[in-house]
């Protein structure tokens, strides 16, 4: 599991925001494959969350997989 830092972020998607910044370091095909993942991952954690079958808040789990699905959209 990807552990949160202290803003909220985990490691990962400060990553993503760090290597999106630009546009230098990821093309769009790239953002859009690691947000997939990301996407999956939290979805699964959602459901995992609504079932019960994890100590997580659904709500949080939901910003999550909406950072991801935002995050993926094309920017400008």
């Amino acid at each position: 599991m990807i552990e949160s830092t202290s803003e909220g972020l985990s490691e990962y998607e400060r990553t993503i925001i760090e290597m999106r910044g630009d546009g230098r370091f990821l093309s769009e095909k790239e953002m859009l494959a690691c947000c997939a993942l990301g996407l999956a991952k939290e979805a699964a954690e959602l459901v995992y969350a609504i079932d019960g079958q994890s100590s997580s808040d659904p709500l949080n789990e939901l910003g999550d997989v909406l950072w991801y699905a935002t995050t993926s959209a094309p920017s400008g």
